[in-house]
């Protein structure tokens, strides 16, 4: 076998086995509404489970005030994700609060409750919060890391 063809069939099987794209996954034009939301919106692109239902929705109280609720779910796992414009955001703060950085450099709060786990942060006149609703755990127990959320965030495009 010649070297270029070995070559060949090694960067088919790296490319197609590192694609982690799932068809489930929203995409923005998925989103009805999407355009009322007055910035540039990113999703995420990675999540730690192959979503089996996805649904996106926008919500809108007043000209400044639209939400965007993203929700991927499996018969064990729900993750959500708010995109808020930062005009409109109500501060978060809570008990347990940890400051983390992404990997960016943003800095990012990270709340955990015992029910959920949220990491909350701001890019390009939003503000983004993805909340792990814990179900199928001990309570008390985060079911993933924070530096697996972090690996999330860095996954929105």
């Amino acid at each position: 076998m010649k070297l270029s063809t070995l070559i060949f069939f090694v960067l088919i099987i790296f490319v197609t086995g590192c694609n982690n794209s799932d068809p489930n996954m929203l995409a923005l034009n998925d989103i009805e509404g999407i355009k009322k939301f007055p910035h540039k919106v990113k999703l995420p692109t990675r999540l730690p489970f192959d979503v089996e239902v996805s649904r996106g929705e926008v919500n809108e109280y007043g000209p400044n005030d639209v939400h965007i609720i993203l929700s991927y779910f499996t018969k064990d796992d729900n993750i959500e994700v708010r995109i808020t414009s930062l005009e409109a955001l109500d501060v978060m703060t809570g008990e347990n609060e940890q400051r983390i950085q992404l990997i960016n450099g943003t800095y990012a709060k990270y709340f955990f409750n015992g029910h959920t786990q949220i990491l909350s942060w701001d890019d390009n006149q939003s503000n983004y919060s993805l909340t792990v609703y814990l179900h199928g755990v001990e309570e008390g127990t985060e079911k993933y890391t924070v530096d697996e959320l972090v690996e999330i965030a860095a996954s929105f495009k």
